[in-house]
């Protein structure tokens, strides 16, 4: 597993990867969040789908949480139209579905939230699931990006500054945000 040495530190500082797919602002909202609780963040910013499944694929280079940023829709994390010669072939009316996924995802062990719209759907969920992470977190339906920033900020204190399991982490979202459909697996 990936140590870097900022977890060696006195004032240890928990390492996180947030991939930000088109949604910037949220993306650099969350990063400042969690940069403010001590945490390193380690951002990846997609540039085509083939991009994302690469990232997704390397396992024993990511950080233990990875934070998904983007939208979804009802095919999946929506990645939009790109030029000519850009391999979209893993993509379904511009977004990329859970098998696809499912095909390139490694990601063991490690906690995964999916920010996008939908993200915590019976198939997204079954897709990053197979690639045996320790947790999973998607919503069921679409949210707006401040209560997922909020949800984001109270979980990861919970998680990686107070060290709580991953479930027990995420209800405190549920206290503040009786909304919050989250699916947590």
């Amino acid at each position: 597993m990936w140590t870097p040495v900022e977890t060696q530190f006195y004032a240890k500082q928990n390492p996180i990867g947030i991939i930000c797919i088109g949604d910037f602002e949220e993306a650099h909202t969350i990063r400042t969040f969690a940069e403010q609780l001590n945490l390193v963040v380690r951002f990846y910013r997609m540039g085509t789908p083939g991009d994302f499944l690469k990232v997704i694929s390397r396992e024993p280079e990511l950080p233990p949480c990875i934070i998904i940023c983007g939208h979804g829709d009802e095919n999946g994390i929506v990645f939009g139209d790109y030029m000519e010669g850009i391999d979209t072939s893993m993509l379904k009316d511009e977004s990329m579905p859970p098998e696809s996924i499912e095909k390139h995802a490694n990601l063991t062990d490690r906690i995964v939230v999916n920010t996008c719209c939908v993200g915590g759907t019976d198939a997204m969920a079954s897709a990053f699931l197979k690639s045996n992470p320790r947790c999973y977190i998607g919503s069921l339906d679409y949210q707006n990006a401040a209560s997922t920033s909020i949800f984001l900020t109270l979980f990861l204190d919970q998680l990686l500054r107070k060290n709580k399991p991953a479930l027990e982490a995420s209800r405190h979202f549920a206290f503040y945000d009786s909304n919050g459909r989250q699916k947590i697996e």
